[in-house]
């Protein structure tokens, strides 16, 4: 939180609206910890809820590492 508000005074010190600007929480991988789809679910909820913010995450990143996990296609 604290550190989207700094970006959110930042951006306004700049002219910057807060409906332009997006924040990106961290998506650790499940692999490393078996929380961290909940923990990133949280973290956009209290985002959405106190600051209005929008959100943009690498959501691929959950799976990374984990067995059988196939690496993704590119359109030919």
């Amino acid at each position: 939180m604290a550190v989207a508000e700094k970006i959110l005074e930042r951006a306004a010190r700049l002219g910057i609206p807060a409906e332009d600007v997006l924040i990106d929480p961290l998506v650790l991988t499940v692999g490393s910890d078996s929380k961290a789809a909940l923990v990133t679910l949280q973290t956009i909820e209290i985002l959405r809820k106190n600051l209005g913010v929008n959100i943009n995450v690498g959501a691929s990143n959950v799976s990374f590492g984990l067995p059988d996990r196939r690496p993704p296609t590119r359109p030919s």
